[in-house]
């Protein structure tokens, strides 16, 4: 019932996150619509408008992603020595350092160049400035800041929020679909291969399995008896090969067998 609730208000806050941001942009939009109406080229105005904030928009949702990118813990959970051991295909976690270094890199970049960052952004009013007109690009220097901010802003936020909200939870369910299915257990017997002579008794040992979930049997009708929870084997009177195996309670299907020659 909470995690139906907690889905529910997840919902809510992406639907909010989105309508948020369809009205931000149409805001910028609108005001970059009334500013090209006193334009000479309206068309050129709004098309430039739109690529220039398309891209801008594209940038900041990237670093957004890259600052909010999901960790996947799922490897560094340490094994419980009780659980059957595993192998399986192991996530692969470049994009998560590169997101991690690139953060760092970003950060404290930005933090030790803040001074530089108003003449950065009148450096690219300045190149993107004659897209909008070939008069006098200086006055439209301030349109192009504000359209980048807008854009880059925008971008981020949505992203980051969309990513930490939405997307974090998606990585969870798959990591762990993941784990589940391509996960094999392995079950081993300790020996694999054993010689005794009539009527001795050998003990063998199971690795893979819980203690109180192991079943020992011998295959074959006459080839002697094994305790079903010890797993301590008693050759017959017969010599012969015979088959000792060991398998779940809960899952027949997971066992393994052993080779016994009694002579």
């Amino acid at each position: 019932m909470k995690n139906a609730e907690a889905e529910k208000e997840v919902r809510e806050v992406i639907l909010q996150i989105k309508n948020v941001t369809y009205g931000v942009m149409l805001v910028g939009f609108f005001a970059l619509f009334l500013w090209a109406l006193n334009m000479s080229e309206i068309t050129r105005n709004l098309g430039a408008g739109s690529l220039i904030f398309g891209a801008c928009f594209l940038i900041g949702t990237l670093i957004g992603f890259l600052f909010s990118l999901p960790k996947d813990n799922h490897s560094q959970q340490p094994q419980s020595t009780d659980k059957a051991l595993k192998a399986g295909v192991k996530t692969n976690a470049n994009l998560e350092q590169i997101s991690d270094w690139l953060t760092k890199i970003l950060v404290g970049v930005g933090l030790t160049q803040l001074n530089a960052i108003p003449s950065f952004l009148r450096k690219i009013a300045t190149f993107l400035a004659p897209t909008f007109t070939s008069q006098d690009p200086t006055k439209v220097q301030g349109i192009v800041i504000s359209i980048v901010l807008l854009g880059v802003v925008t971008g981020f936020l949505t992203a980051y929020l969309l990513t930490r909200l939405y997307l974090s939870k998606k990585f969870d369910i798959v990591e762990e679909e993941l784990d589940d299915s391509s996960a094999i257990e392995i079950i081993s017997i300790d020996p694999l291969d054993a010689k005794i002579h009539q009527g001795d008794k050998k003990s063998f040992t199971c690795n893979g399995l819980e203690l109180k979930d192991i079943e020992w049997k011998v295959v074959e009708p006459n080839g002697g008896t094994i305790n079903a929870a010890t797993g301590e084997y008693t050759a017959p009177n017969i010599a012969g090969t015979y088959t000792v195996q060991v398998s779940s309670k809960t899952d027949p299907k997971k066992n393994a067998e052993a080779k016994v020659a009694v002579t």
